[in-house]
């Protein structure tokens, strides 16, 4: 007995439901009977019912693993209702479980530009656009671009995610404090998407002759749905240029909802090094432009070193997704360091790219130069690799 016209067009659904769906819901109307036509009729059953009822059925039967009925369900939805923005972000999950992050995008998008109130079309272009971008490992900018937005509220407490990151930087000083440095990094990490995280971070760093390991923990907790919040105390046995001990915290609030939030983020550290004690405090403010593809976010720095007064700093930074799984970077700064035991005036500049070489694992390029005001000129280049289960 022959497979339906619609059965031949949901076998293998998982790959093919997500460009079926998207173009079911997109401004291209003339591609409706085509798609119709491709998946043949539809059914009595797929077409009657409530639409919202018909959109919660879909999501169930999705949810419970029935990819191929759920997607059955929405192509008659968005046959009579392209516009239907809850039934596009289910859409948009149905080609993220299948890693499909052109789809999803492209379904999600569609979904924010009919209600940019739809949290779950937010929540899932971070994921499409975004990925997951891991930390650049230039000294200057250790302050990391944190996830897209604070707070998901169709988070599933059941979801969990472990991080390793593998990180070298390699650099060379000209001028007064000549030869070469490096950084390397090891970081753990555990998370949920509702907002509980728990990370270990290991450094080993040489710069000349002298050589430090520093190793910090950390715990994070959502607080608000709005409010996110973290901590994390770091040692160094050697302490021979980088702090002895460091204590910090962090608070990050979004403050504007919608396809393009506004993510604002206190922090402050404590830094006991073998001659100084700093104390480090910032405010960085973040906006996200077309629909949370690009990013600028600019940081006010505030560092006091053994009780004197407060010397000022800045950086500027843009990132910009330039297709899934794509994004550059770059920034420019003139702020005061106190990382290597010393106060240190840096002007730096810095550029890169992320690119994911799958879903689950992720590569990051780096360039920078810094300018010291001890009459010292570092040029540097990094790569990473972050793992993701």
């Amino acid at each position: 007995m022959g497979k339906s016209p619609l059965r031949i067009g949901l076998s293998g659904i998982r790959s093919l439901s997500a460009a079926a769906l998207v173009a079911a819901g997109l401004c291209a109307m003339p591609a409706l009977p085509a798609i119709s036509g491709e998946f043949g009729d539809l059914g009595p059953e797929a077409e009657s019912g409530r639409t919202d009822d018909r959109v919660a059925e879909a999501r169930r039967l999705h949810s419970a693993g029935k990819s191929d009925v759920a997607a059955e369900i929405l192509l008659s939805v968005l046959k009579e209702d392209p516009d239907n923005s809850e039934a596009l972000a289910l859409a948009g999950q149905l080609a993220r479980s299948d890693g499909d992050r052109e789809a999803a995008r492209v379904a999600f998008e569609r979904a924010l530009s009919i209600d940019p109130d739809n949290d779950e079309a937010r929540a899932g272009l971070d994921w499409a656009l975004a990925g997951s971008p891991m930390r650049e490992n230039v000294p200057v900018w250790m302050d990391d671009i944190p996830d897209r937005y604070v707070g998901d509220p169709n988070g599933d407490p059941d979801k969990k995610e472990i991080r390793i990151a593998l990180e070298r930087t390699q650099g060379y000083s000209k001028g007064q404090e000549r030869g070469g440095y490096h950084d390397t990094e090891i970081r753990l990490g555990y998370g949920t998407p509702t907002g509980e995280s728990l990370s270990l971070r290991y450094r080993d760093s040489m710069r000349s002759d002298e050589r430090d390991r520093y190793v910090e923990a950390g715990f994070g907790r959502r607080l608000l749905p709005w409010l996110d919040a973290k901590s994390a105390v770091g040692v160094s046995p050697g302490a021979e240029f980088l702090p002895r001990l460091s204590i910090s915290g962090e608070a990050s609030a979004r403050i504007q909802d919608g396809s393009n939030p506004t993510v604002l983020a206190l922090s402050y550290r404590f830094s006991h090094h073998r001659d100084l004690n700093a104390q480090d405090g910032r405010i960085r403010l973040r906006q996200y432009l077309q629909n949370g593809r690009m990013w600028l976010t600019g940081t006010l720095t505030g560092v006091s070193v053994s009780g004197e007064d407060v010397d000022l700093g800045w950086k500027l930074r843009a990132d910009y997704a330039l297709e899934p799984g794509v994004r550059l970077f770059g920034g420019v700064a003139d702020t005061i360091e106190t990382e290597e035991g010393r106060e240190d005036e840096v002007r730096s500049l810095l550029a890169g790219v992320s690119v994911d070489l799958f879903e689950s694992a992720s590569v990051v390029l780096t360039a920078s130069r810094e300018e010291r005001n001890c009459g010292t000129t570092r040029y540097a280049v990094g790569m990473g690799l972050e793992l993701r289960f």
